[in-house]
């Protein structure tokens, strides 16, 4: 094959409909369908196995073959591993399978659909965390600019005083821009 095939667990099929992968997997069933069972235990749905090219003979087996669904695949070619892959190994999922599962934005293969500039990955931080550090690197605090639409933060304060004095009902706000926001 002239353009390298990602080698994908049953988990990881859907990112790749349309696209051809390498799979590994247990035969399950020959008859009427070829179905595998993948390396992280999903099953996989082969079709013709006649496809193949190979007579498959042995327990396990690799398939070169193009994604249809993420439960089926078309073959395109066939290895036989054997019957002693050892199947305690062959049913290891690494640590980095691990994390492509969880986040395959961040560790699995490149996600279809994804527009150019959209970033690779998006880093979430806490912001506490984030307002401690500044403040423990003596970094000045950039002033907070609030947007015209916005109350202005001491109206809000001015408003909370007067509804924790008088009861909910009854609070008019004082401010003529406050006023005329809520109406």
């Amino acid at each position: 094959m002239d353009v390298p095939t990602p080698r994908v667990s049953s988990s990881l099929l859907g990112q790749y409909v349309g696209q051809v992968v390498r799979i590994s997997g247990k035969v399950i069933s020959l008859s009427p369908e070829l179905l595998i069972e993948s390396s992280d235990g999903g099953q996989v749905t082969v079709g013709d196995s006649a496809a193949c090219g190979t007579e498959i003979t042995d327990e396990f087996i690799e398939l070169v073959a193009k994604v249809e669904t993420e439960t089926r695949v078309k073959t395109l070619d066939c290895s036989n591993l054997g019957d002693k892959y050892g199947r305690r190994r062959f049913l290891q999922i690494s640590k980095i399978d691990k994390l492509a599962e969880l986040c395959p934005k961040c560790f699995g293969p490149t996600v279809p659909g994804k527009k150019e500039d959209e970033p690779d990955y998006i880093v979430c931080m806490d912001g506490n965390f984030q307002h401690r550090r500044h403040k423990a690197a003596s970094n000045e605090i950039i002033p907070l600019k609030n947007p015209s639409l916005f109350i202005k933060p001491d109206e809000v304060e001015a408003m909370a005083i007067s509804m924790s004095n008088n009861r909910i009902a009854d609070v008019e706000p004082e401010s003529s821009s406050v006023r005329t926001f809520l109406s």
